[in-house]
């Protein structure tokens, strides 16, 4: 009897949050920081050491420019136009970003066309953040759908919600437009009525 033994090429999986499923979820509130979009990553390939691309496929972004995604030492609006080889730094290595608008797409390779490990992928990973600018942004989730590939397949999705939360600003007033917020004057003796603000905001 013959046995042919045949190999077959593992997919790589990515986990988001190590110990608590492979999906990650965190609410962004209105005025925080840049926040990182992945908690404790896990990347595996049982049959390959290298990984050709992280993928990044960005949803739900509903205002524009006020939309931020950051990887590494690049930061750009999630509505911005289409880019290629964009150089990026992370971890004293260089890689290189394509952003898809159409799509919401950013992919993330080595710079100078090789591979990268799963260690300077999981490096991407946390060097990967959201923000929002706005003051009075959009309620709501927006997620980034996580893959990455060996050379020759592509892993499962992991996603990350981000669940953006506006704040209730609290109103303002200025009794003295262009000169403080407050307001003063003199009232001599014998004087009209007088008013006792400025020009007010």
């Amino acid at each position: 009897t013959t046995m042919t033994v045949a190999p077959v090429n593992d997919a790589p999986t990515v986990d988001l949050d190590t110990g608590g499923g492979i999906n990650y979820a965190f609410t962004f509130t209105e005025g925080d920081a840049a926040t990182k979009i992945v908690g404790a990553t896990t990347i595996t390939d049982v049959d390959d050491d290298d990984l050709a691309n992280v993928i990044l496929e960005v949803g739900g972004v509903v205002d524009g420019a006020n939309e931020l995604l950051t990887i590494g030492n690049l930061t750009f609006a999630l509505d911005a136009a289409n880019f290629t080889n964009n150089t990026v730094n992370m971890g004293g290595d260089n890689y290189v970003v394509d952003w898809v608008q159409g799509t919401g797409v950013a992919t993330i390779t080595l710079s100078g066309g090789g591979e990268m490990s799963k260690a300077q992928a999981d490096a991407v990973l946390q060097a990967s953040q959201y923000r929002h600018t706005d003051e009075a942004p959009t309620a709501g989730n927006r997620t980034v759908a996580v893959t990455v590939n060996d050379g020759n397949v592509t892993s499962s999705v992991a996603t990350t919600t981000m669940t953006v939360a506006p704040v209730n600003d609290a109103p303002t007033v200025d009794l003295d437009t262009g000169g403080g917020i407050n307001y003063a004057f003199t009232f001599t003796e014998g004087d009209a009525a007088t008013k006792i603000v400025g020009a007010t905001t």
